[in-house]
């Protein structure tokens, strides 16, 4: 068995990642440095012995452990367990290994059935080569399988949910989407994906551009926004895109890259030109600068940003040139002040106002206390949509009955997300 640092793994139904791999001092065989999901499963903090062997990203003192090598599994297939869900050998419910379907009553006890007609549904989910919708959470998938598997077996398949697995690099997400050239929307929510901080880091991952992913799905990943920054480069007709709680504070990206490095332009987030839908939702984001550095996005029309610490809210009174937006150089001075001098190049006509054509901004459950915030809501040029329920201004304690207010169109989105209801499960 060979195992790679970073690598997924599952220890007797608990996930951890591998820090390292090789021998230790004063015990025979080769081992695996862990760090655990659950940090409080471990006895250490990668050192042992006075000798340092790993370094944990958790700072919790007892994240770590040491494994023999023959006691860690490296999850499953993505192509093993399409054909184990939808051939039904392992269906959501069912006990691995004993071949019986339950639901669960009360305290422990379970029921046993069989469902009505279920030899006919099998036969037709035996068709992977026909199926189009794909759901595998919590199947413990880590990799996709023996090269171009998952083309021959599920090319059909245009939206997967791949959310609780053990999915953990760039390089499995670009293989998923290179064997699948009909898939649009991908969900990867709670897996603890290592994404690459550099466009250099992405090329040696295999990242290439994938040009049919519609909507992706990240939530509760543990990545950060550079590393969404430099993925994004990849994802040229990306329409959706969430990255809920990750902890996220800073909006900033730095790539440093030339514009033929990844085949698009030079901007810090021409990946995102196509982009109408942003979920930024319970993330750490405090100040409106931050929120101003995607104003230069021209194609966002939905930006969620509820549960976020957000105070304030700013909007300039001017226009700003495109270039600067684009650079996420937004305006940093107080919305009420004079604009800055246009230099003699920058004519009005080539100037834009910040979030374009925004139609609906999601603010539930922030810390905005003033009516003088609600009043930049004015300013942008095409908000039709707000959503305020949840913050101080509205709640009991500020007078306002705490049942809190929200605007809204009665207008339904044709997002993808939108149509996969247990999206909304994050």
């Amino acid at each position: 068995m060979a195992v790679a640092v970073g690598e997924r793994l599952l220890i007797a139904k608990e996930r951890a990642t591998a820090r390292y791999v090789g021998a230790v001092e004063g015990h025979d065989g080769t081992w695996v440095g862990v760090e655990w999901d659950d940090a409080s499963r471990g006895k250490h903090d990668g050192s042992v012995g006075g000798k340092r062997y790993f370094t944990c990203q958790s700072a919790a003192p007892t994240a770590a452990s040491f494994i023999r090598i023959n006691k860690v599994s490296q999850g499953t297939s993505l192509v093993g367990a399409l054909v184990l869900r939808y051939t039904n050998q392992l269906a959501e419910g069912q006990a691995a290994g004993d071949g019986q379907v339950y639901i669960h009553a009360g305290g422990k006890s379970k029921i046993n059935f069989r469902l009505v007609g279920e030899d006919q549904v099998t036969q037709h989910q035996s068709r992977i080569d026909l199926l189009t919708s794909g759901r595998l959470v919590g199947a413990n998938v880590s990799h996709v399988g023996p090269p171009g598997a998952l083309a021959t077996t599920a090319a059909s398949l245009t939206q997967l949910d791949l959310t609780d697995n053990l999915v953990g690099s760039w390089s499995t997400v670009t293989d998923i989407c290179q064997q699948l050239p009909n898939l649009q929307l991908l969900v990867l929510s709670h897996n603890k994906l290592s994404l690459p901080n550099s466009v250099d880091e992405a090329r040696q991952q295999g990242a290439v551009q994938l040009p049919g992913l519609r909507c992706l799905v990240m939530n509760s990943c543990s990545i950060t926004w550079q590393q969404v920054g430099v993925v994004q480069s990849y994802l040229p007709n990306l329409q959706e895109l969430h990255v809920g709680a990750n902890n996220i504070s800073s909006l900033a990206v730095d790539l440093n890259h030339r514009q033929h490095d990844v085949g698009v332009p030079s901007s810090q987030l021409a990946g995102f030109m196509s982009l109408q839908i942003l979920g930024l939702e319970d993330n750490k984001i405090s100040a409106w600068c931050e929120v101003m550095r995607l104003a230069g996005l021209p194609s966002l029309k939905r930006l969620h940003l509820s549960g976020n610490p957000i105070s304030a809210i700013r909007y300039p009174t001017y226009s700003v040139p495109p270039t600067a937006l684009l650079q996420q150089q937004p305006p940093t001075v107080d919305p009420d002040e004079a604009p800055p001098a246009a230099s003699s190049n920058t004519s009005q006509q080539q100037q834009q106002r910040p979030f374009p054509v925004l139609e609906a901004l999601l603010l539930g459950g922030c810390q905005i206390s003033s009516w003088s915030d609600i009043d930049q809501l004015n300013r942008f040029p095409a908000l039709r949509e707000c959503r305020l329920s949840g913050n101080p201004l509205f709640t009991a304690e500020g007078g306002y009955g705490g049942a809190g207010r929200r605007y809204e169109v009665s207008q339904q989105s044709t997002a993808y997300v939108t149509s996969w209801l247990w999206l909304q499960q994050r």
